[in-house]
């Protein structure tokens, strides 16, 4: 390992790497002409069939869930990978990368550094996603260093980024933390813990004076307040929205205090990034096509390809050759935004997260997903949280601007959704609050927090 790890052999490959196929993208588009996105679906379909018949061969976690099937399976007709699928056969996926769970575990249970690997060719990182439940995702370091390169040359490049200020969770293996730690063999980035103190924070932007600032949408928020209160000016700097919903009204709020629109960013530690929000003023994902191949999935499993109808979110990670996520159910329900399906709107909500909710007698669940309905005009953020089976409270941050009857439009709102669902005979109530707290244990703003959950 060099002194600087960031720089070892194996993390500049990566770098190489996507640059390398940035440039034979170009050559395959060019020969397309003006079908060039559909040229390159093409390629990366036929990248994902290649992939799913090595991992056959060689991953037991691959040759458990395609067992029995024919072997020239189509990629379109590949089984989806579900998390459930992962975490029931974790030890199967630790093994294809030469990893005893036990090990991984020990590993994992030290303390915590940045920069820190298994070994000279494996980074490990935890995912609680929002089940709470550890997750353990091996990934090789030239394969990862690819997606931080894309990262770098979708996001950062183009605005000749210097210093980059991540505030995110610094204290465990965690994706986000790892692409910061190695972007430093490109810039210049500095790390910071997602629950250091708004007033410290705020000191840490003012002093740095970031060019881009990549972190979630209220700290943006809290940092804005502080420096508004102390009667400093912020930085111009790319500010990039990541780890939770950016409501419509969030957007503004943000805009106007900094001065420049707030970016959505997405991804996940196991398929790196997804889509970046290229253009402010358009809610819409710019795809990864050099590190996946994104579908949307109805509910029978056929891929969608007319854009707003919403479905599940697959990705399969062509970049990751060796230990690859093949058709990999994220999580989220989203919609193509262009017939060419390069752009994803952003994520209507979880797929298999909800509130169970007593209902005369009889238990109804009410899907995340549904839950947009509440992004109103007058709210910058909210969270339901179900104080008891039969009553939901909503917590929200307002906007600025003066609202009249708030708390009745979301209550109003929120009782014509559960009417739906045959629950509107639920005690509804609305509680405005400055600012919403974090689950500590996932760093992440919840939407919905269960009675189960003990938090209310």
């Amino acid at each position: 390992m060099t002194h600087e790890p960031w720089l070892d052999p194996r993390v500049l490959a990566g770098f190489a790497a996507g640059r390398t196929y940035r440039r034979d993208a170009a050559i395959r588009q060019h020969a397309a002409g003006t079908d060039a996105s559909a040229a390159e679906r093409t390629h990366l379909t036929n990248l994902v069939g290649r992939l799913a018949r090595r991992a056959r061969a060689r991953h037991p976690g691959y040759a458990a869930l395609y067992a029995g099937l024919p072997e020239d399976l189509a990629a379109a007709d590949l089984p989806v990978l579900s998390r459930t699928f992962v975490a029931e056969h974790e030890d199967a996926f630790l093994a294809a990368a030469g990893v005893k769970q036990r090990s991984a575990e020990r590993f994992l249970d030290r303390p915590f550094a940045l920069g820190s690997r298994y070994d000279d060719d494996l980074l490990m990182f935890t995912s609680s996603g929002s089940s709470g439940r550890r997750k353990i995702i091996p990934a090789r370091l030239e394969e990862f260093a690819r997606s931080t390169e894309a990262f770098h040359t979708r996001v950062l490049r183009p605005v000749g980024a210097r210093r980059l200020l991540y505030v995110g969770l610094a204290d465990r293996h965690n994706g986000g933390n790892a692409w910061m730690f190695y972007l430093r063999g490109l810039l210049d980035v500095r790390i910071v813990d997602a629950f250091t103190d708004p007033a410290r924070l705020t000191e840490i932007v003012l002093q740095y004076q970031p060019d881009v600032i990549l972190t979630r949408p209220r700290l943006l928020g809290a940092v804005a307040k502080q420096a508004a209160a102390r009667g400093r000016q912020l930085p111009k700097a790319r500010l990039i929205s990541v780890g939770e919903h950016l409501s419509a009204a969030q957007a503004d709020s943000i805009t106007a205090a900094w001065g420049s629109a707030p970016h959505n960013s997405y991804s996940t530690v196991e398929t790196g990034p997804i889509g970046f929000q290229s253009a402010p003023e358009r809610a819409v994902l710019d795809v990864y096509t050099d590190l996946s191949l994104v579908e949307v999935l109805a509910a029978d499993g056929r891929p969608i390809t007319e854009p707003g109808v919403p479905g599940r979110l697959v990705v399969s990670t062509v970049y990751a050759d060796r230990l690859p996520y093949l058709r990999y159910e994220v999580g989220d329900a989203v919609a193509w935004a262009d017939a060419e399906l390069t752009r994803l709107t952003f994520p209507f909500g979880r797929l298999d997260e909800g509130l169970e909710v007593a209902a005369g007698g009889t238990r109804v669940l009410v899907p995340e997903k549904e839950l947009a309905v509440l992004s109103l005009p007058g709210i910058r953020q909210f969270q339901i949280v179900q104080r008891a089976p039969s009553w939901l409270e909503v917590r929200y941050e307002a906007a600025e601007q003066e609202w009249p009857r708030l708390d009745q439009l979301i209550v109003a709102s929120l009782r014509e959704l559960l009417a739906r669902y045959g629950a509107d005979a639920l005690e509804v109530s609305a509680l405005p609050t400055s600012l919403l707290a974090p689950d500590r244990a996932t760093g992440k703003l919840k939407r919905v927090v269960r009675a189960v959950d003990g938090q209310p």
